[in-house]
This record gives structure tokens, C-alpha cells and sequence, in this order.
């Protein structure tokens, strides 16, 4: 893992393009083959700048991660649980980036909110082993929405 110099901070109203560009690139490389036109139209409706910038404006968290002023990840957590959106740069996966994000947000969201139990997620087909890493459990088998195809998933926090 190479966190060395990664910061992790709230996004800037001028920085939801970017956040939006990496999104795509991400989804674009390991989700959207996966998905059929309805699941790919579905997400890069959600995944607009101006989404990703009004969620974040309204009951979400948002985390970005850099090193040396490149973005190189952003996490989404819809309060009070869910998880909603994680990516990485694809050049950066695989170098603990995701899983710093991920315990982030979760500590801001527990800061936030004493007495939090669980978060939930539902992830991609692909990035299912690594929230397995992040110690997501399966709580269903695999559903579609929208064309979305997701396995619900759920992590049980320390009490």
C-alpha cells in the first residue's frame, strides 16, 4: 500500500467536474461493461457533477483523496448509512486508497452520529471482494434496478 502524502479532505464547490471525470473514468473501466444501456444511462445520470455536488449540498458526506494535488478518489456516504458512491482512479487501485476512504468516512459519519450500528452499500459486482476486504458482508444475492447490478452489503461498526 502506498498512502504516503494522501490527504483526505471535504471536496470544493469548484472541484465537482473533476470529482465527476474520475467517477466516469472508474465506472467506465470496471462497472459499465457489466451493465446493459439502461444501467449505464441510470448511473451517469447519478453521477453528474451537478449530482454528485447537490447530494453532497444535502444529507451526504463527501471525501475526496489526493496526493501532491491529484485527485486520486472520492467516497459519497448518504447520512445516516449508506454508502453511495467510491471510486479511485483506476491507475491507483489496488494501493489502499479505497479502504482509507472507506474507514474515513465512516469515522466522520460515526462523529457525527454517536450510537451508529452499521453502514450498508450496494456494490458493484466487481468491487465486491474489496468491500469484503473493508469488512462488508453480503446481505442478499445479486439484485438489479434500474439495470443497476449490485449485491447488498452491510458492515457492522465497533459499539
Amino acid at each position: 500500500m502506498n498512502l504516503a502524502n494522501l490527504q483526505l479532505r471535504a471536496p470544493h464547490a469548484e472541484e465537482f467536474v473533476a470529482v465527476a471525470a474520475l467517477v466516469h473514468r472508474a465506472f467506465d473501466a470496471a462497472v459499465a461493461p457489466g451493465l446493459n444501456a439502461e444501467g449505464r444511462a441510470t448511473f451517469y445520470a447519478y453521477a453528474v457533477s451537478e449530482a454528485i455536488a447537490g447530494r453532497h449540498a444535502f444529507e451526504h458526506l463527501t471525501l475526496l483523496a489526493e496526493r501532491d494535488g491529484q485527485l486520486l478518489g472520492m467516497v459519497q456516504l448518504k447520512l445516516p448509512d449508506h454508502l453511495c458512491m467510491l471510486f479511485v482512479e483506476p491507475a491507483a487501485q489496488g494501493q489502499g486508497i479505497g479502504c482509507a476512504l472507506v474507514e474515513a468516512i465512516i469515522a466522520l459519519a460515526c462523529a457525527q452520529q454517536p450510537g451508529l450500528r452499521t453502514i450498508s452499500v450496494n456494490a458493484s459486482l466487481n468491487a465486491v471482494p474489496a468491500y469484503q476486504r473493508y469488512g462488508f458482508v453480503p446481505m442478499s444475492e445479486e439484485r438489479v434496478r434500474n439495470g443497476i447490478r449490485y449485491v447488498p452489503m452491510e458492515k457492522q461498526l465497533d459499539a
